[in-house]
């Protein structure tokens, strides 16, 4: 579905920022075209699998990184 979304409107995914909120992780997916898009607040599990399907670099802060492997 997405992908046919982004064919009609002449989109292209250029990357994937991964956060977190609260407990949970989310990402911004973002788009580039005629017009930049930026859809907000996704499932990081939904929006990595579409990164890595599309092989779009997936961005995540390092603290974030850190702390997952400290613990």
């Amino acid at each position: 579905m997405v992908e046919e979304i982004a064919e009609l409107n002449e989109l292209v995914l250029v990357k994937i920022k991964v956060y977190e909120s609260g407990s949970v992780l989310r990402a911004n997916v973002y788009f580039t075209g005629k017009h930049d898009l930026v859809m907000r607040n996704y499932r990081a599990s939904d929006s990595i699998a579409l990164a890595t399907f599309y092989n779009i670099p997936i961005l995540v802060r390092k603290n974030l990184l850190k702390e997952k492997m400290e613990a």
